[in-house]
């Protein structure tokens, strides 16, 4: 996904489960669910889905939205450290 409405947004792809089944990421209503990573993070807050490929979905990250709302988490390992790009 590129362009400028879509610039350091995470974009989620559904993988199939143990069975082979792919199933959608998100559902509508799901906007605003805290996504958190595999030590129980927070990573991001999800916003939304693609508008063709239902198994694609939108999150922002959680730092500048903690910023933003001057929301200090109470435990300093609360959200997952920034991915540096190596791109």
């Amino acid at each position: 996904v590129t362009g400028e409405l879509c610039r350091n947004t995470l974009v989620i792809r559904a993988l199939p489960d143990k069975h082979g089944v792919l199933r959608p990421f998100s559902r509508k209503g799901d906007s605003g669910a805290l996504l958190v990573d595999q030590y129980q993070r927070a990573v991001g807050l999800l916003w939304g889905n693609h508008t063709r490929d239902p198994y694609v979905s939108y999150a922002c990250h959680i730092c500048p939205v903690l910023s933003y709302l001057d929301i200090i988490p109470w435990r300093y390992d609360f959200c997952a450290p920034r991915s540096i790009d190596k791109g």
